[in-house]
C-alpha cells in the first residue's frame, strides 16, 4: 500500500513498548508540535507472536490470541498514551503483531514516515553491539531518519 501524500506534514512513527521512557518521547514530541504544529504521529505497538502449534491451538482460540495481543498491546502503550494526553500531542493508535523491527520497518512504509521516534532503555552502545536491539536494527534499516530518545 502506498503511503498517501501529506504536503507540509511531518509524519512521525513512534514505536513504544511497556520499557519507553515516556515522558521523554511526549516531551519530545512537544517540543516538535512547538515548532511545527502541522506533525501527525502514529503510536505503535508491535507484539511478539506467541508459539501458536500444536498443542496451544487446542487450547486457545484464535479470538482469545487476538484479545491476548490487544491486552498486551493496550498496556505497553498505557504510559505514552498518557503522557502524550498529558502534553496535549494528538496521535492516532496502531496496534501489530511480528517481528518487532521489521513490523517497524514495514509500518513506517506503509504510513508513509518522515522519520521514526523510538525510545531507548538506556542501554549502552557496547550492550546494543553485542546483543543487538530494536532500536540497533531499526536505525541501521531504515530508509527515513531515526530519533532515540532517553
Amino acid at each position: 500500500m502506498a503511503p498517501v501524500a501529506h504536503p507540509g506534514m511531518l509524519r512521525l512513527l513512534v514505536p513504544v513498548e511497556t520499557s519507553s521512557p515516556a515522558q521523554a518521547i511526549a516531551d519530545y514530541l512537544r517540543g516538535e508540535r512547538a515548532r511545527d504544529p502541522r506533525i501527525e504521529v502514529q503510536l505503535l505497538n508491535v507484539q511478539i507472536p506467541a508459539d501458536y502449534s500444536g498443542h496451544a491451538r487446542m487450547l486457545v482460540s484464535p479470538d482469545e490470541l487476538k484479545s491476548y495481543y490487544e491486552e498486551e498491546s493496550a498496556k505497553a502503550l498505557a504510559p505514552t498514551r498518557a503522557a502524550l494526553d498529558a502534553a496535549g500531542v494528538p496521535y492516532a493508535l496502531r496496534q501489530e503483531v511480528g517481528h518487532v523491527a521489521q513490523r517497524i520497518l514495514d509500518c513506517a512504509r506503509e504510513f508513509g514516515a518522515d522519520r521514526i521516534v523510538m525510545g531507548r532503555r538506556g542501554a549502552s552502545d557496547l550492550v546494543d553491539r553485542v546483543l543487538g536491539s530494536v532500536a540497533s536494527d531499526v536505525s541501521a534499516q531504515a530508509q527515513v531518519p531515526v530519533t532515540l530518545v532517553h
